[in-house]
């Protein structure tokens, strides 16, 4: 569990610089929005590419966020996969 701008860029440069390689194809995706708010809901599959191996699997991923001053700011993000 992740919380703010710091435990998130930390978590992200680690996950860059690892030794795994992720990618995502998108199947389906569905994006609402009401206000200031939108959400959106993706399903696809997830790569993940190592020197040992190459894995797919099913992926979804939700995203909440909130336009202010011009700029959509990520609220909140979900993903998981069913491995």
């Amino acid at each position: 569990l992740l919380r703010g701008p710091t435990e998130l860029r930390r978590f992200l440069d680690r996950y860059v610089d690892g030794p795994t390689t992720y990618s995502w194809e998108w199947d389906r995706h569905e994006v609402s929005m009401v206000g200031s708010a939108a959400w959106l809901l993706a399903e696809g599959t997830e790569t993940a590419t190592s020197e040992e191996r190459v894995a797919q699997h099913r992926y979804r991923m939700t995203m909440v966020l909130e336009r202010r001053e011009g700029r959509w700011l990520v609220r909140q993000v979900h993903g998981s996969s069913p491995h």
